[in-house]
């Protein structure tokens, strides 16, 4: 048998055994092809609408972000765009492995050519400036039919097309010694220990 990257399936796998809970997040679009797979900690936020002329708590969001961390923001908002090819810099910058969110984006170029994943609704060449602001940072927000908790771990790759979460309350690692083995990708940078 061949080792090769971890894959969703085996990681949904994992996470049953351990009875944790999770979910799979599967109406996004992968924008921005990553590693394959792709681990991180969720730093999340919820996108909401604003007059404000700015777009107010995206550079606090931003400026939080920690190596490995996986920028997650539910979307509660309008049609524009929060995130782009400054953002994608500043995450890049900060060591973070990608975002999901879901919103849209821009600057798509930038967001490829970063060599981040990035997962979205969709995209837009509409600015958020003046329309959208970032708000309870750090705290539970909705993908989908799912509730991301900060600090869960995410596991992103083509499997299906589809992002798996988890939420572990002391960041316990979900895999097995051969899932983890398999992986390209190890969660111990994560802060994770193994089980």
């Amino acid at each position: 048998m061949s080792e090769g990257p971890l894959e969703s399936s085996a990681v949904s796998d994992g996470v049953d055994a351990k009875a944790a809970r999770g979910g799979v997040i599967d109406d996004l679009t992968e924008i921005a092809q990553g590693p394959a797979p792709t681990i991180g900690l969720a730093r999340t936020a919820t996108v909401v609408d604003t007059t404000d002329p700015s777009i107010p708590g995206l550079s606090e969001f931003l400026d939080g972000a920690e190596p490995g961390d996986m920028l997650v923001l539910g979307w509660n908002a309008g049609h524009a765009s929060v995130f782009g090819g400054n953002a994608v810099t500043r995450i890049k910058a900060a060591g973070c492995v990608g975002l999901i969110t879901g919103g849209y984006v821009r600057d798509i170029d930038e967001l490829v050519a970063s060599g981040l994943s990035v997962w979205s609704r969709g995209r837009t060449p509409r600015s958020g400036k003046g329309r959208l602001a970032v708000v309870n940072i750090g705290k539970p927000t909705r993908q989908g039919r799912f509730l991301c908790q900060p600090l869960g771990v995410l596991h992103l790759d083509m499997s299906g097309d589809s992002i798996s979460w988890q939420s572990y309350s002391n960041l316990e690692d979900p895999l097995s010694a051969r899932a983890r083995k398999r992986s390209s990708c190890s969660l111990s940078r994560l802060g994770c220990k193994a089980s």
